[in-house]
């Protein structure tokens, strides 16, 4: 009130008819509020995160959008001008819609590859025009996957495949072709950084390449954005340009990305909506075993995964599939003469996409040494909120005493299980820990546990039902499903409908 009052003053004073002047005042008035210019698209942030791409006006120890520690960066890139209103201006490109019945689409073939896993995991086979994005961590076998998937491509079309490399030279990469047997004649290998010089040699002769390969996102850069090579800025500009190029010439483009510590991709969150299919290759790089896993495909289904063997001549397809997720059960006899699997394992089957496979689920429950710290719950391929649900569910509903254990929980083969079928054997795998108890090898659990102990439906039962008869179990405990009329047999295999845990607990531990 009083500042308002003394600014009415200021607007209102005349200087009196005297014997001296005082000068004029010049008040230059802001043209907008204050508000509106100090969040308009003229002000510059200064910080940006490095992997989500949030902005901030100032520095931070962590993003407030993904909760990252330390990545929020200073952002030298320019601020970006605000767009020009002169719609009518001749350099505007005028477009103009198709109506709906009017627009023919064109059948493309795919590219089929020479595998069934890789043709499961891209729906089918690769599309013309397509951008895909592999992630994984350093050493998995990005680098082998897309020479073999561009080995291939130059085998189902006659025109040339430009292999680009940011971090290998063209001799290093002549030597990886040699170890895994490539020896195409229309495979052209080049190292360059720079993308301007890319995109000019692909758009000079278009009709030349059928397949580009980027190796990776992250060394490649434009000259014209003032940011170093896998920034931000860097990383959805250069994927956006390669995006046009794809759709523009229908040439596949593949780009593979770095993953940060916990797994994630490397750059901002955009990068995974730019492209059209977004593979993870998986596993631990001392191990054989690798896991290409789809997260996203506008072309097929999402959750299909392959399974492959990393050899001295590259990866090759997982023949005996089931036998990598059954540790505890010898491979050269059958699954009904091993009546028993060691204490803690459990076995169940997941659904990956149109797949189901048997997961074994291993657990371990401690018995804790010190009164001066809380129990602790370690897991290892699985969801660290879901073991918490489900020890905390076991604590309340089932009355079981787990406070004084530490609760540690693996998933056989390097599998990632994400989805809530896998709950019944979870805890069938915990209670077999703490009542030291082993479960027949002939038994698999198939279910979702709600908090208060009910057993909730699943999706695609049938098909799980199918692999696990084929498997040779003999009892398979799943919930009870309304609406759908499932047999009590699958062949020689006997399924059990349960509504609560309660009841699969007395049938398998008190039975």
């Amino acid at each position: 009130m009083i500042a308002r009052t003394a600014w009415r003053r200021l607007c209102a004073w005349k200087p009196k008819a005297s014997s001296y002047c005082l000068p004029s005042l010049s008040l230059v008035l802001p043209t907008q509020p204050m508000s509106r210019r100090l969040f308009s698209s003229d002000h510059s942030f200064g910080y940006r995160c490095s992997k989500c791409g949030k902005e901030y006006t100032k520095w931070q120890g962590q993003c407030h959008a993904c909760n990252a520690w330390n990545t929020i960066e200073q952002n030298s890139a320019p601020s970006v001008s605000a767009p020009s209103k002169a719609y009518s201006s001749s350099s505007v490109k005028v477009v103009k819609p198709s109506k709906l019945r009017d627009i023919n689409p064109v059948a493309h073939s795919r590219y089929k590859l020479s595998g069934a896993e890789l043709n499961r995991v891209f729906g089918g086979g690769i599309v013309p025009g397509s951008l895909t994005l592999v992630g994984g961590e350093p050493g998995i076998g990005k680098s082998s996957l897309l020479l073999k998937v561009s080995s291939d491509i130059c085998k189902c079309d006659s025109r040339s495949v430009l292999y680009i490399s940011g971090e290998e030279s063209e001799d290093q990469v002549k030597l990886r072709c040699d170890r895994l047997g490539i020896r195409d004649a229309n495979l052209l290998l080049l190292h360059e950084t720079n993308l301007d010089a890319i995109l000019k040699l692909v758009y000079t002769n278009p009709s030349l390449y059928s397949c580009i390969v980027i190796d990776s996102i992250q060394m490649v850069e434009m000259q014209d954005i003032p940011s170093a090579p896998g920034s931000v800025t860097q990383v959805r500009i250069c994927t956006s340009r390669l995006q046009e190029l794809a759709k523009s010439l229908n040439i596949t483009v593949f780009v593979t990305g770095h993953v940060t510590k916990n797994g994630d991709l490397a750059g901002p969150r955009t990068l995974e909506h730019i492209v059209d299919t977004v593979l993870y290759m998986e596993g631990d790089p001392i191990n054989q075993t690798r896991i290409l896993r789809s997260v996203k495909n506008r072309f097929g289904s999402t959750p299909e995964i392959g399974v492959f063997d990393m050899k001295d001549q590259g990866l090759i397809e997982k023949k005996d599939l089931y036998s990598c997720f059954l540790t505890s059960v010898p491979k050269d006899q059958p699954l009904s003469q091993h009546p028993l699997l060691s204490e803690g394992s459990s076995v169940g089957i997941i659904a990956n996409g149109s797949r189901a496979i048997p997961v074994e689920f291993q657990s371990l429950l401690s018995k804790m040494n010190s009164q001066y710290r809380p129990p602790q719950c370690r897991c290892l391929g699985y969801s660290f909120d879901r073991l918490l649900l489900l020890v905390a569910m076991l604590k309340s509903r089932v009355k079981m005493n787990l406070s004084s254990y530490d609760v540690y929980l693996n998933i056989v083969g390097g599998l990632h299980v994400n989805e809530a079928a896998s709950d019944l054997p979870v805890v069938m795998s915990l209670l077999s820990s703490l009542k030291s108890e082993s479960l027949p090898s002939t038994m698999c659990f198939i279910g979702e546990i709600g908090l208060s102990g009910e057993l909730r439906p699943i999706q695609q039962i049938e098909n799980r039902l199918k692999t696990a008869a084929s498997l040779g179990f003999q009892q398979c405990f799943i919930p009870v499903i309304e609406g759908i009329s499932l047999p009590d047999h699958y062949g020689c295999m006997e399924v059990l409908q349960r509504k609560r845990i309660h009841d699969v607990i007395d049938d398998v531990f008190e039975s």
